[in-house]
């Protein structure tokens, strides 16, 4: 059978981004982008080749594809010493350009028949082919958001990342602190599409006064200041769990469906405060809207977080 995939695309040089945050090993070393304890996985802790160390190194900043919800399917056979990989999968964000890539597939045959193994590839590669970079409506990601082909790929033994058949082990782990990065990243478009319609409110003079000063207004300034100040506290809860040595699973998922809705109820206000100057690219609160609405999809539709939350509840575990 084949395996729903997951692809990691890596810029090789730092100003570049990558796509997909792997897992962590509670070492909580400071991610380079935001700071904070980093959603990916220690892989030089399972890896002693000096020049698969090396590429690691080079792995700076990270931004989430869809893992969970899979939309592709990624087969990985064994082949003499290595593995051939086959498949196709979309949504894949900054695959053009990637140096290399971190490859996620099931295992079809062998002794670990089923279980998922990742494997680190170089880019470009032939038999690894961009299809198209999608027309989504975001824009804040490097390299889009490609649909790739694999076309019997040919891996050696030693491009295995950890161990055979760990693979979606390593990739649960991480999933925590990568919900809370797309947190605090998206906080800051918040604060910076606040900090703009304020700034409109208390300068553009409608109906003989400040827009700021119709209630109208200022209510909508006030709800979005206290949306992300309970967005903030959501995250710092859930990082201070991290640190604790938790996994903070059920706290992350919360933090994400609070902050992602929180986010989009924020650009929106900001949007309506701005009027006609809202809808165009004069500012960039057009662009945050647009971005932060596609966080709600990000690592899990806030549907499924509320469902697994809900079922956890009913059965006792919450």
């Amino acid at each position: 059978m084949m395996y729903d995939l997951m692809v990691l695309a890596f810029q090789t040089d730092s100003t570049r981004v990558a796509s997909f945050l792997v897992a962590h090993d509670g070492s909580n070393r400071s991610y380079p982008f935001i700071g904070v304890p980093d959603g990916h996985h220690d892989l030089s802790h399972h890896n002693s080749d000096e020049v698969k160390l090396a590429k690691i190194a080079k792995i700076n900043t990270f931004h989430t594809t869809q893992f969970a919800y899979f939309l592709g399917k990624l087969k990985a056979t064994p082949d003499g010493d290595g593995f051939r990989i086959n498949g196709r999968k979309w949504l894949i964000t900054g695959a053009e350009g990637a140096g290399c890539a971190i490859i996620m597939a099931r295992n079809e045959g062998g002794p670990m028949d089923g279980h998922a193994t990742m494997f680190l590839a170089d880019l470009p590669d032939p038999a690894i082919r961009i299809e198209r970079t999608l027309d989504t409506m975001d824009s804040s990601f490097t390299g889009g958001h490609g649909v790739l082909e694999f076309d019997n790929l040919r891996l050696p033994a030693d491009s295995v990342l950890g161990e055979v058949g760990k693979g979606f082990r390593y990739a649960q782990v991480r999933l925590a602190p990568a919900r809370l990065s797309h947190c605090m990243r998206w906080l800051g478009s918040a604060m910076r599409a606040q900090d703009i319609a304020a700034d409109y409110a208390r300068n553009r003079v409608a109906f003989g006064k400040k827009l700021g000063e119709h209630e109208g207004v200022s209510f909508m300034l006030a709800h979005n200041l206290m949306d992300m100040h309970t967005a903030r506290l959501s995250i710092w809860h859930t990082a201070w769990l991290l640190d604790q040595g938790h996994r903070a699973a059920n706290e992350s998922s919360m933090a994400k469906v609070i902050c992602s809705e929180a986010y989009f109820r924020i650009a929106d206000r900001c949007m309506q405060i701005l009027g006609g100057l809202g809808i165009t690219r004069d500012t960039v609160v057009e662009r945050i809207f647009r971005d932060i609405r596609a966080f709600r999809i990000y690592d899990g539709p806030s549907e499924v977080h509320r469902w697994a939350l809900g079922a956890r509840i009913v059965s006792g575990k919450m």
